[in-house]
C-alpha cells in the first residue's frame, strides 16, 4: 500500500506508539503511514527511533530515545534485560504486560480468525511473576576469550554475561554457579557441551543432566557439591538422547493438584506448574464430565490432561507421537492408578482415524498442539466426529486463530477464550478455549 520507503533506512523518526506486536515490539506509523516496530516501546509513549529496516510492508526501529514515556513503564528488574533477549516485556508494569498479551490474542483471533460474538477472558496472571520455571537448558562457549556456562541471547550462540536468570528458582542458580565454578575441567576434559536443569516444585528435588559424549564417573568434588546444594540426582544425556544415571534417580515426580507426573530429563512438561494448575483446571471446567463420557486429548504428551480428566471420565485416551513423552504417560497413569485411561501412540492425524473407525464415540476432545497448531487432517476429523464439547489449549495465538476459523466453519462456535501467563516478561502467551457445536447449522 504504501510501497518500499528504502529512503527512510538510517532516519531518525518520532513515533507514537500504539500497540505492540506478537512479540512484544511496540508498533507505530511512520510519517508514510507504514507500520515500524521498535523493540523496548510501550503503548501510549512517543519515542525517537533509527529506522534499522526497510520491507515492502513494514519497517523496523531503534529506540533511540523516549520522547513522552507510558506511565506504565518501570526498570526492568534484570541487569542484563537489554542484550539477553529471553525476556521481552520487564520495562513494563506486570498489569501492563497481562493487557498486551490481552490484545495479543483478541487481535489475533479478530484479524487472522475473522472471529467475533465470542468472550475474550482477562488474562490470569501470577501473583508473583518470577522464578517461575521449572527447566534450563545451559551451553557452554566463550565471554571474552573465557569458557563459560550459560544462557544463549536471543536467536543467536552468543552467551549472556550474566549468572543468573531471575526466572530461574535460586535454588536452580545455585546449581548453575557451581557447575560453572567447578565444572570447567569436565568440560575440557571429557568434551561437555551443556547442562540441563529441572526441578519438581512440589518436592523441591532438583535433577542435572550432563550433555556430552564421552562417559562421566559419579566421583570427585563437583559431584559432591552439586548433591550437597540441592542435586537429587544427576544423569549424563548421551547422543540421541540416551541416559546414563550417575547419582540418584532417572525421574523426578512432580504434584499439580491430585496428580503425580514423572518428569525425564528431557520429555515436554510445561514449564510453569503453578499456572499449569490453573490451565488444567479450565481445562476441566470446559470439559464439563458427568463420569459418563468418552475423552480424546490429542497431542497428550506426558498425560497431564489426560490424567486430570481422567476422574471425571469413563475413558479417556491419550494420543502422542512422542515415544519418550508416552513412556512418562503410561508410568503417570499408573502411579495415578488411572485405570481408565489409555495412551496411543502414532502421528494424530493417523492414530485418531483408526480410533474412532474402532467405534469410540468422544463427547468430549481436547486438542493441545504444539506451536505450529493442528495438522489439517486431524482438524478433518475432529470436526466429522461431532463432539459436544472441544476445548483448544493453545500456546501461540496466530495458529489458534487459524485453526479456530476452520472448526467455526465446520460448525462449531467458540464460547469464550481464557489466556493464560505462562511465561510472564516474554510476550508469550497460552490460552484455552471452548468450542460447541452450532445448534443449526451441520458440518461440511
Amino acid at each position: 500500500m504504501y510501497g518500499c520507503q528504502s529512503h527512510m533506512l538510517g532516519h531518525k523518526v518520532k513515533v507514537f506508539i500504539t500497540g505492540c506486536s506478537h512479540r512484544g515490539e511496540g508498533l507505530g506509523r511512520l510519517p508514510s503511514g507504514q507500520i515500524i516496530f521498535i523493540p523496548y516501546a510501550l503503548p501510549g509513549e512517543e519515542v525517537e527511533c533509527q529506522v534499522t529496516e526497510v520491507k515492502r510492508d513494514y519497517a523496523r526501529g531503534r529506540l533511540e530515545k523516549i520522547v513522552a514515556p507510558s506511565p506504565h513503564r518501570i526498570e526492568p528488574a534484570c541487569p542484563v534485560f537489554y542484550t539477553c533477549g529471553g525476556c521481552h516485556l520487564q520495562h513494563a508494569a506486570y498489569p501492563l504486560q497481562l493487557e498486551i498479551k490481552r490484545r495479543q490474542v483478541e487481535e489475533a483471533l479478530l484479524r487472522l480468525g475473522k472471529l467475533q460474538g465470542y468472550t475474550l477472558k482477562p488474562v490470569l496472571g501470577m501473583d508473583w511473576p518470577w522464578r517461575y520455571r521449572n527447566k534450563v537448558h545451559l551451553h557452554v562457549g566463550k565471554i571474552n576469550e573465557t569458557l563459560r556456562l550459560g544462557l544463549y541471547q536471543e536467536r543467536s550462540h552468543e552467551l549472556v554475561d550474566t549468572r543468573d536468570c531471575l526466572l530461574l528458582p535460586e535454588d536452580m542458580v545455585k546449581i548453575w554457579q557451581i557447575l560453572e565454578e567447578e565444572g570447567i575441567p569436565h568440560i575440557q576434559e571429557k568434551g561437555l557441551y551443556g547442562a540441563l536443569l529441572r526441578k519438581s516444585f512440589s518436592t523441591g528435588e532438583i535433577m542435572v543432566g550432563l550433555v556430552g559424549y564421552q562417559d562421566l564417573c559419579p566421583e570427585g568434588r563437583l559431584f559432591q557439591n552439586l548433591l550437597n546444594y540441592g542435586a537429587s540426582s544427576i544423569v549424563q544425556i548421551l547422543p540421541g538422547n540416551g541416559l546414563k544415571v550417575l547419582a540418584g534417580q532417572k525421574y523426578l515426580w512432580e504434584e499439580i493438584g491430585p496428580c503425580r507426573f514423572r518428569l525425564s530429563p528431557t520429555s515436554f512438561f510445561q514449564v510453569n506448574p503453578r499456572q499449569a494448575a490453573k490451565i488444567y483446571e479450565i481445562v476441566l471446567d470446559y470439559a464439563s464430565l458427568t463420569g459418563k463420557e468418552t475423552v480424546i486429548d490429542i497431542y497428550s504428551g506426558t498425560g497431564t490432561i489426560a490424567l486430570f480428566l481422567a476422574p471425571r471420565a469413563s475413558k479417556v485416551y491419550g494420543l502422542e507421537v512422542s515415544e519418550e513423552a508416552l513412556a512418562d504417560a503410561r508410568a503417570n497413569a499408573q502411579e495415578n492408578k488411572a485405570k481408565n485411561v489409555s495412551f496411543l501412540w502414532g502421528p494424530a492425524e493417523r492414530s485418531l482415524p483408526r480410533l474412532l473407525e474402532k467405534g469410540t464415540k468422544a463427547e468430549v476432545i481436547v486438542l493441545d498442539p504444539p506451536r505450529q497448531g493442528c495438522h489439517p487432517r486431524v482438524l478433518e476429523t475432529v470436526a466429522r466426529s461431532r463432539p459436544r464439547r472441544l476445548i483448544y489449549v493453545s500456546c501461540y495465538p496466530a495458529t489458534l486463530a487459524r485453526d479456530l476459523q476452520y472448526l467455526s466453519c465446520q460448525g462449531y462456535w467458540i464460547k469464550e477464550v481464557q489466556p493464560v501467563d505462562m511465561f510472564p516478561q516474554t510476550h508469550h502467551i497460552e490460552c484455552v478455549a471452548l468450542l460447541l457445536p452450532k445448534d443449526n447449522r451441520k458440518s461440511k
